[in-house]
């Protein structure tokens, strides 16, 4: 177990959709952390104008020791731990680095608009385990399968209970199992 001064990817809740607020108040006080993010255009008027969303509501990973996350809570009041139940009691929820290395690496590909899924949309037992060789997403790995309203199968990488992003069609050259 970790101690109390290590680092640690902590999946948290930014309640009232301030996610974005939040990350603006840690960048700035260069505290590591991410939201998965959506573009969208909006029109109004006569004008187009492309606005950065969350992906999922509420949502923030940060990077940080538990000493702070606790301070931060103390801090702000609507920060809140996402948890899972695990021996009956409730735990907060600590997401690997190379899984969150991934996560990151394929929500912030170059498309514009990365596949979120959510836990209910997918079942990851289905697919293939697999490690991206080649390409921009060398390294990354997940699970290879067909996600609903896609021709092709594509690497998914999820946090468990959370959200999964789908990498965009990745030639099967660059794949081998993992």
């Amino acid at each position: 177990m970790t101690g109390a001064t290590d680092n640690q990817w902590w999946a948290m809740s930014a309640t009232y959709n301030r996610s974005l607020i939040l990350k603006k108040q840690l960048d700035q006080r260069e505290i590591h952390n991410f939201v998965p993010v959506r573009h969208s255009v909006i029109v109004k008027g006569t004008r187009k104008i492309k606005k950065t969303m969350p992906a999922v509501a509420n949502l923030i990973f940060i990077y940080s020791s538990q000493e702070k996350i606790k301070a931060l809570k103390a801090e702000y009041s609507y920060l809140q731990y996402l948890i899972k139940k695990a021996d009956g009691k409730s735990m907060p929820i600590i997401v690997p680095k190379d899984q969150m290395r991934d996560f990151i690496t394929v929500a912030n590909s170059t498309d514009d608009n990365p596949t979120y899924l959510s836990p209910s949309e997918i079942d990851l037992t289905k697919g293939e385990r697999v490690k991206i060789i080649a390409g921009p997403f060398a390294g990354v790995t997940g699970i290879f399968k067909r996600i609903k309203g896609s021709r092709d199968r594509r690497v998914i990488v999820a946090i468990e209970g959370i959200t999964a992003v789908a990498a965009t069609s990745i030639p099967l050259a660059f794949i081998e199992k993992a």
